[in-house]
């Protein structure tokens, strides 16, 4: 072969190597997506998933907790798959489908090929975070989506310098807004962008910003306009958790402890490598929210999962420090973060489909594993004492009761009639009746009812098991004489 055959050649061979290297990541991308739908269909629901399902039943363009989208995400799933744990998720697999596209692409066209936006949305969806947050019927699932797409609208706008991915940016923006509050962050990210970087700060004299700004607030607009009705009822709750002046710094290490089980280690290392030697949109994007839970957790605990729109920048980071030499250290991260990555999501599957691992299982609380079957016991037991309907003092308790409880009575929770604004009253000849009222002994309110019911009395103790390991343990009561303020909503009416 002559001499100025030889580089042709070369680059054809690169070519097909990164075709083919691009081809695998896509069919392990739909892999990991496909694996999720199924444990998605097996696992029971969580309770803040059941708590999501009950709003469902009653869509209105707020709720006490957090904005209204994922009540009708939920909604959708229901109706074309009925009332199961797949449906109830359904809709947060077709989010993981979307986010997995907008990272790709956003990979792609920061780092020029086609390989680097399938890697990072490889690394993406091996990451815990995304395996849980988009296989759960939880506000986190359409949060994730449109963060993935905000980032991908501002990844065009550095890369083809058209202002009009500021509007697009802001309609993702609105659409992350209206699934969680902590999407105030991305535009927190964004102005930082524009602030920092000197080729973005030619942005801060256009309007295009501000009309993309003020697109977000209008799709956000049904929420605020719910809130504004409702005294700001749920802004007060959700901002309410800042508001802590003791020093606490043990919290930090719970953070960053969650952190990396969630990003899984080594993805988390390279994520970090990333963005700090990035120093341009994907760590503007983040430097706020990493700011502001760096410092929240000197005071108080930050949940794992408050962060979660943050991981298709940190995937998009990694797959960054991809590219690079590195150090030795580095490539070592770069050769083993899949498969340490792949090992993790397969022990956390394995240990919540089938706790098989002889370890602590914090899925078991969080699930409802067993509580069909204590669902059954406290039916027959209402049947048994004539009762009319449950009662619980927690949110958790009456969304799965409402959901696994196979006689579909009606449950009403008498204790934060704020949750269930969006519920119909309880009935005076429903409280008149005799009542079951089910409570964990930590939650236990039966000296409280004692002031607004005649009679309060103990009949049952019932245990939920998992694989023969006691998961929780339930008190049960009679209610009879209510004689108390009627304030209480039917959290879940046939």
């Amino acid at each position: 072969m002559e001499l100025s055959e030889i580089e042709p050649a070369r680059q054809a061979n690169t070519h097909a190597t990164r075709g083919d290297l691009t081809q695998r990541y896509f069919y392990l991308i739909v892999g990991l997506i496909a694996l999720r739908a199924v444990v998605a269909a097996l696992l029971p629901l969580s309770f803040d998933e059941s708590y999501y399902w009950l709003w469902s039943k009653h869509l209105a363009s707020g709720y006490y907790d957090a904005p209204p989208l994922i009540a009708y995400a939920i909604r959708a799933g229901t109706i074309v798959f009925g009332d199961t744990p797949f449906g109830v998720r359904a809709c947060s697999i077709l989010f993981s489908l979307l986010s997995s596209w907008a990272i790709w692409r956003a990979g792609a066209e920061l780092f020029g090929q086609e390989e680097d936006g399938a890697r990072a949305s490889l690394l993406f969806n091996l990451t815990l975070m995304c395996n849980v947050e988009l296989m759960t019927g939880t506000p986190d699932a359409p949060l994730m989506a449109f963060s993935s797409l905000f980032v991908l609208a501002l990844v065009r706008l550095e890369k083809r310098a058209d202002g009009r991915w500021w509007l697009a940016a802001g309609l993702a923006g609105g659409l992350a807004l209206l699934s969680k509050y902590t999407a105030l962050f991305l535009a927190a990210g964004a102005y930082v962008y524009m602030v920092l970087n000197a080729n973005a700060r030619r942005w801060l004299s256009s309007p295009l910003p501000y009309i993309g700004f003020l697109l977000a607030v209008l799709v956000f607009g049904p929420d605020l306009w719910w809130n504004a009705q409702h005294s700001w009822i749920s802004f007060a709750f959700q901002f309410g958790k800042a508001a802590n002046d003791h020093f606490a710094p043990k919290h930090i290490l719970g953070f960053v402890a969650a952190q990396l089980a969630l990003a899984t280690p080594l993805i988390l290392v390279l994520a970090l490598l990333g963005l700090a030697r990035a120093r341009g949109l994907l760590w503007a994007l983040s430097l706020p929210t990493v700011a502001f839970f760096s410092f929240h957790a000197l005071q108080a605990r930050v949940e794992g999962n408050w962060p979660c729109f943050l991981y298709p920048t940190l995937a998009l980071a990694a797959a960054r420090e991809w590219k690079s030499v590195g150090s030795g250290f580095e490539r070592f991260c770069k050769r083993w973060a899949m498969w340490v990555a792949a090992l993790i999501l397969a022990l956390s599957y394995v240990q919540a489909l089938f706790a098989a691992l002889p370890v602590p299982d914090p899925t078991a609380h969080l699930l409802a594993s067993g509580f069909p079957a204590v669902a059954e016991d406290l039916a027959a037991l209402r049947s048994r004492e004539g009762a009319n309907a449950f009662a619980t003092t927690s949110y958790a308790l009456t969304g799965w009761l409402s959901f696994y409880n196979p006689s579909h009575a009606p449950v009403t929770q008498l204790n934060q009639p704020e949750r269930w604004l969006t519920t119909p009253p309880a009935s005076p000849s429903l409280l008149q009746h005799p009542m079951i009222y089910v409570a964990e002994p930590r939650r236990d309110r039966s000296k409280m009812l004692a002031q607004e019911f005649r009679s309060v009395r103990l009949i049952k103790h019932l245990v939920r098991l998992r694989a023969g390991h006691v998961v929780d343990h339930y008190n049960v009561y009679l209610l009879q004489g209510f004689h108390g303020k009627e304030t209480v909503r039917i959290a879940n009416q046939p």
